[in-house]
């Protein structure tokens, strides 16, 4: 009867432990749902200070490798621009000193105003 009473008592223990882990869990995840509601709406429009302006192939220049082709550094499906490095490509001229590197530039005109 002495053991059955020792394992019971650790049985609540451990249940015990577990409901204060659980309401603990969930007093953290209230916590942080209340912080996201009462954070100010007024958040800066990431935006500001920027004009759209429209791009056309011609505005794109890609650096690559001298030895490879454009497309194995680079694709676009229409919507989604990707370029990639690797660790072993050359530069974008045989005679540049900088280490490797894939990068788009973007030749943009627009009026100041």
């Amino acid at each position: 009867k002495q053991q059955s009473n020792t394992q019971r008592g650790k049985a609540e223990a451990t249940r015990s432990t577990q409901t204060m882990a659980s309401h603990t869990t969930f007093s953290w995840i209230a916590l942080h749902l209340l912080a996201v509601l009462l954070a100010p709406a007024s958040a800066q429009d990431p935006t500001a200070g920027f004009t759209a302006v429209s791009l056309s192939e011609s505005n794109f220049q890609l650096q690559k490798p001298y030895n490879m082709p454009s497309s194995a550094r680079y694709s676009f499906d229409g919507t989604v621009r990707r370029i990639w490095v690797l660790s072993s490509d050359e530069p974008f001229s045989p005679q540049s000193d900088t280490k490797p590197r894939t990068e788009m530039r973007m030749a943009v005109s627009t009026p100041l105003t």
